[in-house]
């Protein structure tokens, strides 16, 4: 079933618009044109959420506050029609838990929503739940016969698996020796050296190189690959936002801290990691306004990942990958350690998400010594 929304906008257009972004995100929409029908839709049908339009005619903030005050525990996000960092602020202090900034799309409006029902621990389930009933002592008996064929296929799958496992490469030495950082841009792997001044594109999945980037005014750190742009972060603190084409084509500028090291897109917020063990959260706005900044849990950051649902570090010093959660950036919800760096030959300093695994890339040790090497992790459970 899918989860019930809210909907509060007194424009019909702009209505009908976000009706039509919530459907196409997997909601049920119950939209409302006045604050007063709003409120009745909350005491008759109670919605897992409520989304209010910030926008000519309508007072996003006088809305969410009588939403809240009607329903406290209710996540409520809201649409912003025009960038402005100070009001996104305003609203989250008066307990709005996303702002889907302009233009209104379906990836910025699921994102958000999907994001504001996580934090409020809401549960969606696609079908019933079968109620228990007593089955005749045949069914018994044929629930137990499958099992054990179930049992006996399992094992079968469980030993192939193992050895195609043992068959697999998972790590690829790569012809340069100073990485710097590591991204997926739906395709290929990109790793930046900062002392070739490069990024290499290494085609999946046999990790060759497709071509190269250089840049001789600039020492890249890194690059990020979001809503079909490519941000590249150089050693200055510098962060370019460009057109994700062949020649990464420059849009925009931004100076940040000389000593940030990683960048990270959760479908609203940019987050950069500095080498000072910080997180800072960044509206995309023209000045890329900081809103908050959190201490990371780990010793020894260098790195910042998003994979979907939550922000990943990977930790240099300790070798392992640190879950965190999303709404408390500072506190540490799993740890998924990384056995391919345990020999101590490699240190890692990039890491990326391409859907299914992470990636890293490591510097050998003594650093510099010889090619760095790129090695895949299959995304299994981490450890709390």
């Amino acid at each position: 079933m899918a989860p019930a929304l809210g909907l509060l906008c007194a424009d019909p257009e702009a209505r009908q618009e976000l009706a039509l972004l919530a459907g196409e995100a997997g909601y049920g929409v119950l939209p409302a044109g006045r604050l007063e029908d709003m409120l009745d839709i909350l005491r008759e049908r109670r919605p897992d959420a409520v989304l209010v339009a910030d926008a000519e005619g309508d007072d996003a903030a006088l809305n969410a506050r009588e939403v809240l005050r009607a329903a406290p525990t209710l996540p409520v996000v809201a649409a912003a029609r025009r960038r402005d960092a100070s009001r996104a602020v305003e609203l989250m202090r008066l307990g709005v838990c996303e702002v889907i900034p302009p233009p209104w799309t379906r990836e910025n409006a699921q994102a958000c929503l999907d994001k504001a029902l996580a934090s409020a621990g809401t549960v969606v389930s696609l079908r019933p739940r079968p109620q228990p009933r007593r089955l005749p002592l045949y069914f018994l008996a044929l629930a137990g016969f499958l099992a054990l064929c179930f049992g006996v296929l399992s094992t079968r799958h469980a030993a192939q698996e193992k050895a195609q496992k043992a068959a697999r490469v998972d790590f690829w030495d790569v012809p340069y020796r100073h990485p710097a950082g590591l991204a997926f841009d739906g395709k290929d792997l990109w790793a930046a050296d900062w002392f070739a001044q490069s990024f290499y594109v290494h085609s999946l999945p046999d990790l060759k190189i497709a071509r190269t980037v250089h840049y001789t005014n600039q020492t890249p750190l890194g690059i990020l690959f979001a809503q079909g742009e490519a941000w590249r972060l150089s050693a200055s603190g510098l962060i370019t936002r460009g057109v994700n084409d062949d020649n990464l084509t420059p849009l925009q500028k931004y100076r940040t801290d000389p000593g940030t090291v990683s960048m990270a897109f959760d479908g609203l917020y940019l987050w950069t990691l500095d080498n000072r063990r910080v997180l800072h959260q960044h509206i995309l706005d023209v000045d890329l306004t900081e809103i908050a900044s959190y201490r990371c849990p780990d010793p020894d950051p260098t790195a910042v990942v998003y994979d979907g649902k939550t922000l990943w570090l990977l930790d240099s010093s300790d070798r392992e990958l640190v879950r965190l959660n999303l709404q408390r950036p500072d506190e540490a919800v799993g740890f998924l350690p990384l056995a391919e760096y345990a020999d101590g030959r490699y240190r890692p300093v990039g890491l990326a998400w391409d859907g299914r695994n992470f990636w890293t890339i490591g510097e050998k040790i003594p650093h510099g010594s010889g090619p760095a090497r790129i090695f895949r992790h299959p995304a299994g459970g981490s450890r709390p």
